[in-house]
């Protein structure tokens, strides 16, 4: 039997490849993911991020659900460990248990002058198609700006 502690150091992208891979193995097991959202502790911080994200991206929709705001704010910076491979996952996740918390984060995005980059990472979440089709006008209108900015080239709202 493992503690979080053992697990979580086991996940730091200094170990072998096997040992990260048997962390990853023995993390899927936790039920209390909210350990593994970005933790912040001595010797586990960005340094198992992305071990902590392709664990992430194997659980559910429902599993992933209560956590989506955390998942968001990881996009706040594209450089972070692990955000390429959570936003990937919530490309494919349930556009309607997205929407709201999506348009959420959105709203907060807006609220800071320097949330703009935060704008162009969210913006692509613009590629999960059900979510697309849900978002308000407005919203939908500024992420395709930002879309296009970042992720260079236009998004064809009808595909």
């Amino acid at each position: 039997m493992y503690g979080i502690d053992e697990i979580m150091a086991m996940l730091d992208w200094n170990n072998s490849s096997e040992v990260q891979k048997r962390g990853i193995e023995l993390a899927e097991n936790i039920n209390n993911i909210n350990v593994f959202l970005q933790p912040m502790n001595p010797g586990c911080n960005k340094n198992v991020w992305e071990n902590c994200a392709k664990m992430l991206a194997k659980k559910s929709d429902n599993i992933l659900q209560p956590y989506l705001l955390h998942l968001l704010e990881w996009l706040e910076d594209i450089n972070w460990p692990g955000a390429f491979i959570i936003i990937d996952r919530l490309k494919s996740f349930s556009g309607e248990a997205l929407v709201d918390i999506f348009s959420h984060a959105v709203n907060l995005a807006k609220m800071d002058w320097y949330s703009e980059m935060w704008l162009d990472y969210l913006s692509g979440l613009l590629d999960n198609k059900e979510l697309r089709a849900l978002l308000a006008p407005d919203v939908l209108n500024l992420l395709c700006k930002h879309y296009d900015n970042f992720w260079g080239n236009s998004i064809d709202l009808f595909r």
